[in-house]
């Protein structure tokens, strides 16, 4: 699954998992919630500079 920023749309990599059930997400704010198995990265875009953030979560 490739990763795109949500400002500029540039591709910031790709989500291998061999877990089938992992799930990742680009989001423009923190997420509000933690669930027990949420693993958050926070990156300025290499482009355009803006704060996103990287949650991968595996679901059960």
């Amino acid at each position: 699954m490739k990763l795109i920023c949500p400002y500029c749309g540039r591709c910031l990599g790709e989500c291998n998992s061999s877990d089938k059930t992992a799930t990742c997400k680009v989001l423009i704010k923190a997420p509000q919630h933690l669930k027990k198995k949420h693993f958050i990265h926070d990156m300025n875009c290499v482009k355009c500079k803006e704060k996103i953030y990287i949650v991968m979560e595996f679901v059960d």
